[in-house]
């Protein structure tokens, strides 16, 4: 609902990534978000523009824990191959 209408998604798709019962990766399309939070979001800069502005509100906002308690290791998008060969190339 917006403005006491009723919105409805033009097709949209995603796709996720589980590992042990959880989502840890989402694809998914401009189109998505533009009906979640705005018909910005459909143009390149306006992506861009919103995802500097969720980069600056995550970095000043508190992280709440919604883990309970489980840790998850940390995830590197670099694989170990692919950073020993770029620091042993740095040298």
């Amino acid at each position: 609902m917006r403005d006491d209408r009723r919105l409805v998604s033009p097709v949209c798709s995603a796709r996720y990534r589980f590992e042990n019962g959880r989502i840890v990766e989402v694809w998914s399309t401009r189109r998505n978000y533009a009906f979640m939070c705005g018909p910005h979001l459909e143009y390149r800069v306006g992506f861009a523009m919103e995802l500097l502005r969720v980069t600056r509100w995550k970095a000043r906002t508190p992280q709440l824990d919604l883990t309970a308690g489980v840790r998850n290791p940390p995830v590197s998008f670099v694989s170990s191959a692919l950073a020993g060969a770029l620091l042993t190339s740095a040298d």
